[in-house]
């Protein structure tokens, strides 16, 4: 469980877009090189844990 419970577990590749101001592409970049983990649905669509969200967001912070 996230530590908001107003936040989804998951994000969609546009959720994450609009939570992190960047493109669709730099979404699925990171994605498909491993950076960023995310599980498939079908064929193209992704989704991300919050978890994994937090986790990057957090090591963004300690780098800056």
């Amino acid at each position: 469980m996230s530590s908001n419970d107003n936040e989804p577990a998951v994000l969609t590749v546009t959720e994450l877009c609009k939570r992190w101001k960047c493109s669709r592409r730099s979404v699925l970049d990171s994605i498909h090189a491993g950076k960023l983990d995310a599980f498939q649905l079908g064929e193209r669509a992704y989704r991300i844990r919050m978890e994994e969200v937090q986790r990057i967001e957090l090591n963004r912070k300690k780098s800056a």
